[in-house]
């Protein structure tokens, strides 16, 4: 996921460099960098795979670019509200309440804010 962070920006740079902006490219992956590095070192790498259905959206807007035919905005943002806004609550809530790792929960929060304004994003063009 690391390698996949870094080849994404530099990739980007050379090749689609206006769908990498500041929020979406650098601020995005360098702090998904920043938390795996995290949660390797803290011993929480199996909550960071946990949550890797956050990229389910994602896989659906890559396949729409890929075929202009299997694009589809509303199941996009369909799957990132369910993903991104209300499975990521519910994991908040849940690490927040019951988890040993008192930590989780801020790791969590700390990311929350910027798929709200990507979903926020996604409505306003529906």
């Amino acid at each position: 996921f690391l390698s996949y962070l870094i080849w994404d920006l530099v990739l980007g740079l050379i090749y689609y460099k206006s769908a990498i902006t500041i929020l979406t490219g650098y601020v995005h992956h360098v702090l998904y960098i920043g938390l795996a590095l995290f949660s390797v070192t803290h011993g929480v790498s199996a909550v960071f795979c946990l949550m890797f259905y956050n990229e389910l959206p994602t896989i659906i807007l890559a396949l729409g670019s890929l075929r202009k035919e299997w694009r589809s905005d509303l199941l996009f943002t369909t799957t990132f509200f369910c993903t991104r806004i209300l499975l990521h609550s519910v994991f908040l809530y849940k690490f927040y309440w019951y988890s040993d790792v008192r930590f989780l929960w801020k790791l969590l929060l700390l990311v929350f804010p910027m798929h709200l304004y990507w979903f926020y994003g996604a409505v306003r063009l529906q």
